[in-house]
């Protein structure tokens, strides 16, 4: 897996990133560029038009609820970026790095690429990941299914 130049520092890493590329976040669609591009990344929320966020339980909690009680700190930091592009901001290909393979769960030091397929929901993403941990909602931010490849 080649990495890039501005990737080039975590090369000894590798191995255990899972990079993953070409997903989109539909609900950024209906509002302002801040808010709603950010607003309910991590949850899947939906956004009234003009941007009004109503908020949703994030990826991050949902698996909280499942595993909070047996580990000292009841949560897991996730970073997301909304610009692929520095110079445009927008939801249509979000980069995703995830770090760790989930106990052996996650096969990383590998890149999947979404760009062109149908289907591509950030949500769908974080449906896989929950799944990996055996936290399995029905939906997840309007995705009923997940990522097959992760």
């Amino acid at each position: 897996m080649e990495l890039g130049r501005v990737l080039e520092p975590q090369k000894d890493f590798r191995e255990r990133l899972l990079f993953v590329r070409g997903l989109y976040h539909e609900e950024a669609r209906k509002g302002n560029i801040h808010s709603s591009q950010t607003g309910n990344m991590l949850s899947g929320a939906p956004i009234a038009s003009g941007g009004e966020i109503k908020s949703g339980t994030s990826f991050d909690q949902m698996l909280a609820q499942t595993y909070g009680r047996s580990t000292k700190v009841p949560s897991l930091v996730l970073h997301c970026s909304s610009m692929m592009v520095g110079a445009k901001h927008n939801n249509d290909e979000l980069p995703i790095i995830v770090l760790g393979g989930a106990g052996g769960r996650l096969k990383t030091g590998r890149t999947l690429d979404y760009k062109e397929k149908p289907e591509r929901q950030l949500c769908r993403l974080f449906m896989s990941m929950m799944d990996k941990m055996e936290v399995r909602p029905k939906t997840f931010g309007g995705a009923q299914k997940m990522l097959e490849e992760v």
